[in-house]
């Protein structure tokens, strides 16, 4: 008799949807937990019966959906799934090799090299192979074709150099209104019917976009995030598609908050000791299309996006009233959240316009600390520098 299946024996593989389902690359997303398929709602009829029998049901509505739970990760696997979220557009990356460039902390400014294509509040990673060692600085402005100038306090005595062989990158997604559509394929690995050899089984959805994308990072603790992702339609027990292919992928190591986090950047400027917590949800407020005779949805759309969060922080003796008053005068703040994977990889979140919406302080024991509840106004924008 052939064994039972385990968490272990599924996984799940996602690909940039083709035109024609054809060709498609597929990377496997590692999760925590969670599931991806298709909820049946049945419907008990209301015929009245005159021998009091128990009435019979009907399938009503049809929705392919799902949450993928994880624990953060710097993979291209788990990056498609956050730029779906932003809806960004196509990504214009800028690349500049084997430059001889000079950082200089007085001028905040990067020269030696064209900078051109660099936008303003782009981060710019500049890896310094002289030295073996590598900086993530903010554009101030967009870059010109003998200099690059830099927003004042990320450049610091302690990380400027001068006549040093570098590469320096930028990759920016901003949250808009292109929808990603993905593949996700469900693949489980069980045994052929005869219980004769091992077998593949494949379940096939299309047209999944990301609806909601969640992430959390607290001291003491592994950051974590999930996806809510709603599709069109599923196809259980199918084949592969049509020369599909699989890419090996090297996720890296999971973040935490210690080895993780590398800096959080409030108004531009890093404070030490600062954040215990800090919270994201993009909720993209979307519905599914449906129509009579169609299980599944038939398209996607969309609202405008509420993107919220949490953050929680010291209350420092000097300024005591300094969070407080942010919250008071609905003053809106820039705020950047830098995450570095053991293996040299970053991501940065940004929002240009935070706000407080509620604040609360915990008095009762140890250090006090503000609880704030966010609100992200306009855009947020994710840099991918791998």
């Amino acid at each position: 008799m052939a064994r039972q299946l385990s968490a272990q024996n599924v996984s799940f593989w996602i690909a940039k949807q083709t035109a024609d389902l054809t060709s498609m690359e597929f990377a496997e997303v590692k999760r925590a937990g969670g599931d991806y398929d298709e909820t049946l709602t049945s419907t008990d009829s209301a015929l009245i019966s005159s021998d009091r029998l128990s009435a019979d049901s009907v399938i009503t509505d049809s929705s392919v959906s799902g949450e993928l739970s994880t624990e953060v990760l710097l993979a291209e696997s788990v990056d498609m799934l956050r730029i779906g979220a932003l809806q960004s557009a196509t990504s214009t990356p800028f690349e500049l090799l084997g430059a001889t460039l000079n950082v200089t902390q007085s001028t905040n400014l990067v020269d030696g090299g064209d900078f051109t294509g660099v936008n303003a509040n782009d981060f710019v990673r500049i890896d310094n192979t002289d030295d073996s060692t590598t900086l993530i600085l903010k554009a101030a402005s967009a870059g010109t074709g003998t200099n690059l100038a830099i927003v004042p306090g990320y450049i610091t005595t302690d990380n400027e150099f001068s006549a040093k062989t570098c590469n320096a990158k930028t990759n920016r997604y901003t949250s808009g209104k292109t929808q990603q559509k993905f593949v996700i394929q469900k693949r489980i690995d069980g045994r052929n019917p005869a219980d004769t050899a091992d077998q593949v089984y494949y379940t096939n959805n299309d047209g999944a976009e990301v609806f909601l994308w969640s992430f959390s990072a607290a001291t003491g603790a592994i950051l974590t995030e999930s996806f809510s992702i709603t599709g069109l339609s599923q196809a259980v027990n199918s084949t592969t598609y049509p020369s599909q292919s699989d890419k090996s992928v090297d996720e890296g190591s999971v973040l935490g908050s210690v080895q993780g986090i590398e800096a959080i950047f409030i108004d531009d400027v890093y404070v030490p000791c600062f954040v215990t917590q800090f919270d994201f949800s993009l909720d993209n407020v979307g519905t599914e299309n449906k129509a009579i005779g169609q299980r599944g949805a038939c398209s996607l759309s969309y609202n405008n996006p509420t993107i919220t969060g949490a953050l929680n922080t010291y209350i420092f003796a000097d300024t005591p009233f300094a969070t407080k008053q942010k919250f008071v005068d609905q003053s809106k703040f820039k705020l950047s959240v830098v995450m570095k994977s053991p293996e040299g990889r970053y991501m940065i979140l940004t929002g240009e316009e935070v706000k407080y919406t509620a604040l609360t302080e915990s008095p009762e024991t140890g250090a006090l600390v503000s609880n704030g509840s966010l609100k992200f106004v306009g855009r947020v924008s994710l840099d991918i520098l791998h």
